[in-house]
């Protein structure tokens, strides 16, 4: 990689046909470096479009890669054997996080307590419609979203964190995989840190992402871990704020919807495409 000084971290963000918004999450990473501050390796997987193309635009300061076949956890895998430094960020292709933001992360694992750390979330709603802002008041608060380095879109390992484990495994959800890996004590979300999710349009869009990260828990249940169950914690949430009882239904019927498709649904690919624009 280019640049007179060694990378404050590493950056791997795997992309499919992600287009339409890989040149906004690359601008806000970049934004506020200096040359050589943060080494950025983008593996483009099964893409049909011009995800390549753009992400190379944006100079010497990304590596590109590509594999021909989709699969996230192949990308991963491969960022992983290109990119060279540590602490290393995982993060997705659609998700705005700022030069800042890694920063404070990297700081956040820096004396070797915390091994794995992620952004607070923050849901861009913006033409989302009200049952999508319905659930996502009770989502957000859900102890296990709350505390938790999944979700994100972006979370941050440690040279000794990523030691934890070899490979990707060839699962849906890496993030969940990751977040079990550690003790509440080894992970962290570092406050005034941000990362910037899009929330999708519609009931139906909702449904689909959320049926992915459903089938993403199975598969890790099948591998043996046990992620945390939020079955009943939007008790909790109600308990807390009773105002929030208006967002209940809203709440249980993506709930419902979402698992049930993530067991019907088997190996066909889930993926909310509605916030998949510039």
């Amino acid at each position: 990689m280019t640049g007179t000084r060694l990378p404050l971290a590493s950056v791997v963000v795997p992309a499919h046909d992600e287009e339409a918004v890989i040149g906004r999450c690359l601008d806000a990473l970049l934004a506020d470096t200096q040359p050589g501050e943060l080494e950025v390796v983008v593996v483009c997987n099964g893409c049909s479009d011009a995800t390549a193309a753009v992400a190379e635009r944006r100079g010497p300061a990304v590596c590109v890669a590509e594999l021909p076949e989709p699969s996230k956890p192949d990308a991963l895998n491969l960022g992983d054997t290109l990119a060279s430094a540590f602490p290393r960020l995982y993060l997705d292709a659609d998700v705005v996080l700022s030069a800042e933001c890694v920063r404070l992360l990297s700081e956040a694992v820096s004396d070797g307590g915390v091994l794995a750390a992620a952004p607070e979330l923050r849901l861009d709603q913006s033409d989302s419609s009200w049952p999508v802002r319905s659930y996502n008041r009770v989502w957000a608060r859900l102890p296990a979203v709350e505390h938790s380095v999944a979700g994100r879109g972006a979370y941050l390992l440690s040279e000794e964190g990523r030691g934890r484990f070899g490979n990707f495994p060839p699962i849906v959800a890496d993030d969940q995989f990751v977040n079990e890996l550690f003790a509440p004590a080894e992970k962290l979300n570092v406050a005034g840190c941000f990362s910037t999710v899009r929330t999708p349009f519609t009931f139906g869009d909702l449904v689909s992402r959320k049926t992915r990260v459903f089938r993403g828990n199975r598969e890790l249940r099948m591998g043996g871990a046990r992620p945390v169950s939020d079955r009943r914690a939007w008790l909790g949430v109600v308990s807390s704020d009773p105002a929030r009882v208006v967002d209940i239904p809203a709440y249980l019927a993506v709930t419902f919807w979402s698992k049930l498709r993530a067991r019907r649904t088997g190996e066909r690919w889930e993926r909310d495409e509605s916030r998949r624009n510039p």
